[in-house]
């Protein structure tokens, strides 16, 4: 992993010389982007592993509660995929504003970075199975800023083109 940063951050360097219409600002967005992309890919696997072993689980259990924890996960697996799908077309839409992209970009890592946080607070309270509560507050937390990265994706894909 540390290989793949430095060889980002030498093409970087590298792409700013070479090329000079990149500024300072649109290194950072490819740093962002790279750095929010990993984050996803890697709660999105340790997702869909929690999935699979739910799956597993509860196929000999018939309880409401072990039904809930899967539709839970499923839901939120679906719900990350719909954001990503709304950061990409957002990204393509806003590729020549400079300052919107870095807006969306940023807000893209912010979003990944919750859900990688949920997803490490879901699997701490698997291997412990139970015996460790959930900090309801961050819980909490994480959705609230969740929903509002979402609802902004939203309203600049509801906005007209200008």
């Amino acid at each position: 992993m540390l290989e793949t940063i430095i060889w980002v951050i030498i093409i970087g360097l590298l792409l700013n010389f070479i090329v000079p219409r990149i500024t300072p600002k649109s290194i950072r967005v490819i740093f962002l982007e790279f750095g929010a992309n990993r984050l996803y890919k890697t709660a999105s696997k340790k997702l869909e592993k929690a999935i699979s072993e739910e799956v597993k689980n509860n196929k000999n259990k018939k309880s409401w509660e072990d039904k809930k924890i899967l539709d839970n996960l499923i839901s939120t697996r679906n719900e990350a995929e719909e954001t990503r799908e709304k950061y990409i077309k957002l990204s393509e839409r806003f590729r020549h504003d400079s300052n919107k992209r870095f807006e969306i970009i940023s807000d893209w890592r912010d979003y990944a970075q919750l859900f990688y946080d949920w997803t490490e607070g879901y699997e701490d309270i698997q291997v412990s199975r139970g015996a460790v509560v959930p900090d309801i507050d961050r819980v909490q937390e994480i959705y609230l800023r969740s929903q509002e990265i979402i609802k902004r994706f939203d309203k600049l894909l509801s906005e007209k083109d200008s």
